[in-house]
């Protein structure tokens, strides 16, 4: 007889329709969490044909460009069901949750490009890790290889997604040819490989994570999942506690922008009740009672409402004015939507009186603190990132590793203890006071 008991994802989809289900009930489920890794489909990946390959294009459970519209008509349980799902590991309503949210409200959009173009729009510099003539020439090799990667600062500005959604992840699609760079003697060296040409960004939505590792494992649909390959992929972990998929800001902002969202909606409604003032006139009851008076009025109060020039009788004695709202102009709603704005860009950006003006207790020495922290928070994005690059460095000597070898004369060891650094110069902002101090 077949087994009757429902499979695991079975149970996790009984969980969510009957509501979010307490922790100790997840952990008392039978059967292993996590999804298995083809281990034959991942060999293949990180040969010499996989490298060169784009395998993450038709990626699943859903193609990249087939949504599952999981930002629409919210409320507080399929919020928090679209998160219980993320803490089990299953990202694809996660990902497209976190990518509605930021395309759908402009104010999100806005700071979080602010805090990523912070980063990505300075200059990405290689430096050696040490005075060697080893060191010095692997700085000039990677170098070489980042300036012929197409569009590297926009492959930058994508995995810094990884403070919005919690991780990101990009495909390298490597391509034969030679680098040029200047050898341990300074000698030009054409050294012939297989280099990086392109870092494709992947959608957050094609990862399942592993439940004991808490690493992802990438959806190839039929072909099954598969753990990443670090010569293929480059994963990026954003800063913070606990699981991966629980640190990205979109958690606390997504309940920010739910209750704006609401307020925007109640303020759209008010707008179209009592918005738009009404032409009325005011006249004695005896004149209404003529019925050419009456008419002419009528018309004139028509064309007044369509802006069209109008003509009334010369002994017309009327009040024709626009009507005044009994809210004014809807006060009570724009102090709330400011109120989430600021939430928002205090989640986001560190801080709040940089970008929202009008508010209680602006200073410039409050504005000052807060621009601080906000660079910290750059800062922190910039030394993360830096992090990650440097071990996509690795790979890039790794996949090369015999030409490498070769040329220098060393081991492999040798070759990864001497990886270059790397870093984007990120600047504080000083005030015209404090540069004529330093100058």
């Amino acid at each position: 007889m077949a087994d009757e008991r429902p499979g695991w994802l079975q149970r996790v989809r009984n969980v969510f329709r009957s509501g979010p289900a307490k922790p100790l009930d997840k952990l008392g489920q039978a059967g292993s969490p996590s999804p298995q890794d083809n281990e034959d489909l991942r060999e293949r990946i990180a040969s010499p044909e996989g490298l060169r390959a784009q395998v993450s294009l038709n990626a699943g459970p859903l193609r990249t460009r087939t949504r599952t519209g999981a930002e629409f008509d919210l409320n507080p349980r399929k919020v928090r069901a679209i998160f219980d799902e993320a803490d089990l590991g299953i990202c694809y309503n996660y990902g497209d949750f976190a990518y509605g949210v930021l395309w759908r409200d402009g104010h999100i959009y806005a700071s979080d490009r602010e805090r990523r173009a912070a980063v990505s729009g300075k200059d990405f510099r290689v430096h050696a890790v040490n005075q060697s003539p080893l060191a010095r020439s692997l700085r000039d090799f990677i170098q070489s290889l980042v300036d012929g990667i197409d569009r590297f600062d926009q492959a930058m500005y994508s995995l810094l997604s990884a403070p919005m959604v919690g991780y990101s992840v990009a495909e390298q699609i490597y391509v034969e040819g030679r680098a040029h760079f200047a050898g341990p003697n300074g000698e030009p060296v054409r050294l012939q490989g297989v280099y990086p040409r392109q870092i494709e960004w992947v959608h957050p939505k094609h990862f399942w994570f592993d439940f004991n590792e808490d690493f992802p494992l990438l959806d190839l649909g039929s072909d099954g999942k598969v753990r990443l390959d670090q010569e293929k992929f480059i994963y990026h972990r954003a800063n913070g506690d606990g699981i991966v998929a629980t640190r990205g800001w979109i958690r606390p902002v997504s309940w920010l922008h739910y209750f704006k969202s609401n307020g925007i909606r109640d303020f759209s409604v008010f707008l179209h009740l009592f918005g738009i003032p009404n032409i009325w006139a005011q006249i004695e009851r005896s004149k209404w009672e003529d019925p050419t008076f009456r008419s002419v009025l009528e018309q004139a109060l028509r064309d007044f409402g369509q802006g069209v020039p109008s003509v009334l009788f010369k002994d017309m004695q009327v009040t024709i004015q626009p009507s005044q709202s009994a809210m004014g102009n809807g006060g009570i709603h724009l102090p709330y939507i400011g109120f989430m704005n600021a939430e928002i860009s205090k989640v986001i950006k560190g801080e709040v009186l940089t970008s929202e003006a009008g508010l209680a207790g602006n200073s410039y020495a409050l504005s000052q603190t807060h621009q601080d922290t906000f660079y910290l928070t750059v800062q922190s994005d910039e030394r993360g990132l830096a992090r990650t690059m440097q071990s996509a460095f690795r790979s890039w000597i790794r996949v090369n590793r015999g030409g490498l070898q070769n040329l220098f004369g060393v081991t492999l060891e040798e070759l990864l203890a001497n990886t270059p650094l790397c870093e984007q110069a990120i600047e504080q902002e000083t005030t015209p006071a404090e540069s004529a101090k330093i100058l």
